[in-house]
């Protein structure tokens, strides 16, 4: 999992799923841009546009050496990015995919369904303005750690690595050191395959939610003709509050966007239906 790479300017939001929301698609990639936009009122949901020619993707929610756990020189460091890289790399396929089998009123859906969860629960799990959340979501993770190389020795770089971002990092995105560290350390946990072909601890906790006997899922798919879906900093939002149901709203592209409902089955069916997981798919 753990790789040099060379890549200092790193993205939270993917830019494949940035570039399905470009004002200007047609562009090299190099040229397209986003608009983005100041929250200025979160009760009234007032906003404003940063810039009227947009902003550049390869520059949009990144920040340098955000997930760097150990920089070597100025050209090496070691980090995640070849396995968001992995992920990242259907963004775009599934997220067509799922758009035209709704269109052509295909059913045969799981699939892209479940690769976009994945993708887009990613980046909560590496948003950088979610570190407290993430951590109290995967608090015993924090106990935990690698006994068995290579992972215990990348493990072993991560603790003891040298991040010159890392005070100014945390200045900027309101942590301590310390929750930063332990961050990059559950990202490490989350992310890593220790068993070869076999999911690691965020798949796994995806499955769960999928597959729970206790639980229902809706899936529901949003597009428009007019009007246009913004992309949350946060590569999330939550249209109903906690409680015995989640619920998480994910951008597809700039006309559409999914939302994914985990219901308490229990708290939904009258007594006496039986427990079984399944997908219900709104075409």
């Amino acid at each position: 999992m753990v790789h040099l790479s060379s890549t200092k300017n790193q993205h939270f939001i993917s830019q494949a799923e940035l570039r399905l929301n470009s004002i200007n698609p047609g562009a090299s990639q190099e040229n397209q841009r986003i608009y983005s936009f100041d929250v200025t009122d979160r009760e009234s949901f007032d906003c404003d546009l940063t810039s009227e020619r947009g902003s550049k993707i390869n520059g949009s929610l990144s920040i340098h050496d955000l997930f760097s756990f150990d920089v070597l020189d100025k050209s090496a460091r070691l980090n995640f990015e070849n396995v968001f890289t992995r992920y990242e790399a259907r963004i775009k396929k599934d997220t067509e995919s799922l758009l035209d089998k709704i269109a052509a009123n295909n059913g045969d859906i799981k699939e892209e369904i479940i690769n976009l969860f994945v993708a887009k629960f990613l980046n909560f799990v590496r948003n950088p303005y979610s570190v407290e959340k993430v951590l109290n979501t995967f608090t015993p993770l924090q106990n935990v750690k690698p006994i068995q190389e290579p992972e215990k020795g990348n493990f072993a770089s991560l603790l003891a690595g040298n991040r010159p971002q890392q005070e100014y990092l945390c200045s900027e995105l309101g942590i301590s050191e310390n929750q930063y560290v332990t961050w990059l350390g559950t990202l490490f946990m989350l992310l890593s395959e220790f068993r070869p072909g076999e999911p690691n601890f965020m798949e796994e906790t995806i499955r769960s939610l999928f597959e729970s006997p206790d639980t229902v899922v809706f899936v529901m798919v949003y597009k428009y003709k007019n009007g246009t879906c913004v992309v949350s900093d946060r590569g999330y939002t939550t249209p109903v509050p906690d409680g015995k149901h989640m619920a998480f709203d994910f951008n597809l592209r700039s006309n559409a966007f999914i939302r994914y409902m985990f219901g308490d089955l229990k708290s939904l069916t009258p007594e006496g239906v039986p427990k079984r997981p399944f997908i219900r798919h709104a075409l």
